[in-house]
C-alpha cells in the first residue's frame, strides 16, 4: 500500500489510556489510533478491528490540504482537552493500523503536537522506512516491531534492517518489539537478534508473548526464557513483558 498523500484520511479513535507494551508501559498516553495497513497477508495475531470511525472525530474523508488543516486544528484541541482532563500525560502516541501510511499528514501534525509540549511516541511495523526519513528528525520514542516470518507470513528482514539503521540516532529512543506466539521459532529469532544487533546492541529488545486470540497462543514459559537468554548474549537490554492493558480490560 503506498503512502496515503491527504486522498483520505482515516483515524480511527483518539483516547486517553495508559502504554499497555513495551519499555514505557503503564505511562499515560493520549493515543491516536490511524485504520489501514500495509502488511497483507494480516499477521496472525492482529488484533486491530477496523471499525467505523468515532463519530465525536469525524476525520474521514479529508479530500484536500485545507480539510487536512482543519482537521489538525481540531485534533490538537481534543489532545489540549484530553491533557486537561486526564494529563499530565507522558506524550502522544501515533498508533495503527500503520501511521506511517499518512505520513505527509504526520509531517504537519507533529509540530503541531509539540507545540502543547508534548513528545511524540511513534508505534510502526517497521518496514515503511521510505515514508519514515520524511519525519525521523521529529520522532522522539520509535516502538518499532520486528515481524517474524512464522506469524507473518511473508519476510520482511531487508524492509526491517533499512529502517532501524534510518532510525538509529541520537535524538531518537528507540526500542524493538517482538511478539512470541507457538509458531515462533528459534532461527527467525536468531536472525531478529543479530539484525539489532549488527545496527545497535545497545537498542532494548521487549519480547511480548502474544495475548490468546482465537488458536494463537504464546510459546511455552521455557521457550520464552530460552529466547530472553539467547538475545542476552548479542543485546544489552532483553525483557519479557505481555500486553499489559489487555490483562487490566483496557484499551
Amino acid at each position: 500500500m503506498k503512502t496515503n498523500r491527504f486522498k483520505k484520511l482515516d483515524i480511527q479513535e483518539v483516547f486517553s489510556s495508559i502504554q499497555g507494551e513495551g519499555i514505557f508501559v503503564g505511562k499515560r498516553q493520549i493515543f491516536i489510533r490511524f485504520s489501514r495497513c500495509n502488511l497483507q497477508p494480516k499477521c496472525s495475531y492482529c488484533d486491530t478491528k477496523i471499525k467505523p470511525l468515532n463519530n465525536t472525530f469525524p476525520l474521514n474523508p479529508a479530500k484536500n490540504k485545507t480539510e487536512i488543516q482543519n482537521s489538525t486544528n481540531q485534533l490538537i484541541q481534543l489532545i489540549e482537552k484530553l491533557e486537561k482532563i486526564y494529563g499530565p500525560h507522558h506524550c502522544v502516541s501515533l498508533t495503527g493500523g500503520e501511521p506511517l501510511l499518512y505520513v505527509d499528514y504526520l509531517a504537519l501534525l507533529i509540530p503541531q503536537i509539540k507545540k502543547t509540549g508534548l513528545k511524540i511516541y511513534l508505534e510502526t511495523n517497521g518496514t515503511c522506512y521510505k515514508q519514515f526519513k520524511k519525519i525521523k528528525n521529529k520522532i522522539d520514542i520509535l516502538a518499532m516491531d520486528i515481524k517474524l516470518p512464522a506469524d507473518c507470513r511473508k519476510n520482511y528482514w531487508q524492509e526491517h534492517k533499512k529502517f532501524l539503521t534510518l532510525a538509529n540516532n541520537k535524538k531518537t529512543f528507540i526500542f524493538i518489539k517482538i511478539v512470541l506466539t507457538a509458531k515462533t521459532n528459534r532461527k527467525e529469532i536468531k536472525t531478529a537478534i543479530k539484525l539489532i544487533a549488527d545496527v545497535n546492541r545497545n537498542i532494548p529488545l521487549i519480547f511480548q508473548p502474544v495475548t490468546p486470540l482465537k488458536k494463537i497462543f504464546p510459546p511455552k514459559s521455557n521457550t520464552i526464557l530460552a529466547y530472553q537468554s539467547l538475545a542476552g548474549k548479542y543485546l544489552k537490554e532483553v525483557r519479557v513483558i505481555p500486553q499489559v492493558h489487555k490483562i487490566l480490560g483496557l484499551k
